[in-house]
């Protein structure tokens, strides 16, 4: 831990580390799954979610983004694309519990956590959640990007979209 930390005040990201220590601290975090990768095969999409924790006997799906401050001294906001990243979390089927083997499990932590999102910055750090009221159309827009992202590989993947032209034989004959 010390050697970390001096490597941390070495490049000036010492800060970042001792607002993280102190939420971590004042909100009690229990962690159940740090990195853990989740599979949903219904949409077609995996990633590894930043953390799953108990905060007041709740279970959170959290992500945390590093984040400058501002000119007042505050953590710069978060941008609400982050919902949908948590949500997709949220809805995951499956999640790895042996990469070496390859060993999934059923996702335990979909029903109804509190999806956190927590801006880490050298000043403080703010913790937000998602409003409930609009995780269906974060979800809804999620898989549309997805979709979105497989016809444009499948249409690069069908070949060139504009073909050249020449002109007609009948042109070239005339101008001779």
């Amino acid at each position: 831990m010390k050697e970390t930390r001096e490597a941390l005040a070495a490049n000036g990201e010492e800060a970042f580390a001792l607002r993280f220590d102190e939420w971590w601290h004042l909100y009690g975090v229990e962690p159940i799954a740090p990195e853990i990768t989740v599979w949903n095969k219904s949409v077609g999409y995996a990633g590894t979610l930043d953390l799953v924790a108990k905060i007041n006997g709740r279970i959170c799906v959290i992500d945390y983004k590093t984040k400058g401050t501002t000119r007042d001294g505050a953590v710069k906001p978060l941008d609400d694309k982050v919902v949908m990243q948590l949500v997709a979390g949220m809805k995951a089927e499956e999640s790895l519990v042996d990469a070496v083997t390859g060993e999934w499990e059923p996702w335990k932590y979909g029903e109804a956590p509190l999806l956190l999102a927590v801006a880490i910055g050298e000043t403080e750090v703010r913790p937000v959640r998602a409003n409930p009221d609009v995780l269906k159309h974060h979800w809804w827009k999620f898989c549309a990007l997805r979709r979105v992202w497989e016809l444009s590989a499948d249409t690069l993947a069908a070949g060139s979209a504009l073909l050249p032209v020449a002109p007609p034989v009948s042109s070239q004959v005339r101008s001779a």
